[in-house]
């Protein structure tokens, strides 16, 4: 590795507190690859097979086909990703002349497993930077929050102000408007998806079973090939750790997805669905 790339790659948090010698011997392990204008480093929804450090050039990311952010060097590509096998949110495409340093996912984690000490104070700084993200992503969802509770706020008065004035043609498309979107936005609907620990599947009357994609306490959102399209009802299981809970309910599909909205279920399989959703809900909580 020459110099000028030790110099910048030093600076990056994830390689805080290694030696010389040990920031050579990891990116030793890496190839060197030359991209040309548009060429796609990772698709959104791929697996991560390779982790890549941006050492001159320009990489845009996409969701869809908007650009959210352009990485300039030094900077590494699919940390998480490559480590824990998340697959990728966004898409990265190279501008002309950027020059990557990458390394297959196996040839990694070999080295990782290889090497005692470098291989702890590089994953203690991988956590180090995954918690400054994820103190920077709970600042944001407060926020986010507060403007959806002020937001709620002001529906529920504008609704009073319907009600409470003179009707017109227009008061009970506006008063159901805001009924809609006032019960949609109640913390009773919010949904999660399962964790890789707690896992949530449905199976068919066919006998086909899905993963479920989200949950929440009114509906849960499948893979459209798990529903009839045009099927006015849907009528399944749905799966979870500890136990099975029948239901039916009402299909949508949009997409490549299909929300079911759930019909009312009896009591003791409420009790069932709120003891996995609490448990589901506990895990992304961070004390």
């Amino acid at each position: 590795m020459s110099a000028p790339y030790q110099d910048a790659l030093s600076s990056l948090p994830i390689f805080a507190d290694l030696t010389d010698a040990q920031l050579q011997s990891f990116v030793a392990q890496f190839d060197t690859v030359k991209a040309t204008e548009g060429w796609e480093l990772f698709a959104a929804g791929s697996e991560a097979h390779h982790l890549d450090l941006l050492v001159s050039g320009r990489v845009s990311l996409y969701e869809g086909d908007d650009e959210v952010m352009r990485l300039r060097p030094p900077a590494i590509i699919g940390e998480l990703g490559v480590l824990t096998g998340v697959r990728r949110n966004t898409t990265a495409r190279a501008h002309d002349g950027t020059v990557l340093l990458r390394v297959e996912r196996e040839k990694l984690m070999a080295f990782l497993e290889g090497s005692g000490e470098l291989s702890f104070r590089f994953c203690q700084n991988l956590l180090g930077v995954l918690s400054d993200k994820i103190n920077r992503d709970k600042r944001r969802i407060d926020e986010m929050r507060n403007r959806i509770i002020a937001t709620q706020k002001d529906m529920k008065e504008l609704r009073e102000l319907v009600l409470g004035s003179h009707e017109t043609p227009i008061s009970k498309p506006v008063d159901d408007f805001l009924e809609t979107n006032i019960g949609r936005n109640r913390r009773v609907n919010y949904t999660i998806v399962p964790p890789s620990t707690l896992p949530a599947a449905v199976r068919t009357k066919a006998g086909q079973t899905h993963n479920v994609w989200a949950i929440s306490r009114t509906g849960v959102l499948l893979p459209a090939a798990a529903a009839i399209r045009g099927a006015d009802s849907f009528q399944g299981v749905l799966v979870l750790p500890d136990t099975e809970i029948p239901i039916d309910g009402t299909p949508r599909v949009d997409g490549d997805s299909v929300h079911i909205e759930l019909n009312l279920l009896i009591e003791e399989y409420v009790a069932h669905l709120e003891d996995y959703l609490t448990r589901a809900q506990i895990l992304d909580v961070v004390v």
